[in-house]
């Protein structure tokens, strides 16, 4: 099962690092709010 603290930690550090190439590697709208 996948924490929601997990993944808000995962997806920090993905708009840290670069969060046009995390959309893009994703291919999926990922909204900062979401």
């Amino acid at each position: 099962m996948a924490d929601p603290a997990h993944f808000c930690g995962v997806f920090r550090v993905a708009v840290g690092v670069s969060p046009r190439d995390w959309r893009a590697s994703r291919g999926t709208a990922v909204e900062p709010g979401l």
